[in-house]
């Protein structure tokens, strides 16, 4: 999204270059990374110990994660 953002500036003549372009994105490797969805114990201790102000945070966090664990204790 930044990078978007920064190119139509360059376009619009507001910056010379686009700060951007020259970040290189990891590769990733096929089997490697394996997302882990955060178990429903597991985000009822997150939101014991999270500070006043991040709880509900924590809570949109779990709730917007894969519609078809919702429920499930993945622990």
């Amino acid at each position: 999204m930044l990078r978007r953002v920064l190119n139509v500036a360059v376009r619009k003549r507001l910056i010379p270059s686009n700060p951007c372009s020259g970040v290189e994105f990891p590769v990733a490797i096929r089997g490697l990374f394996r997302p882990h969805y955060v178990a429903w114990s597991e985000q009822q201790r997150i939101e014991r110990h999270a500070p006043a102000h991040l709880r509900n945070v924590v809570r949109i966090n779990h709730r917007n994660r894969a519609p078809h664990l919702q429920g499930v204790d993945a622990g």
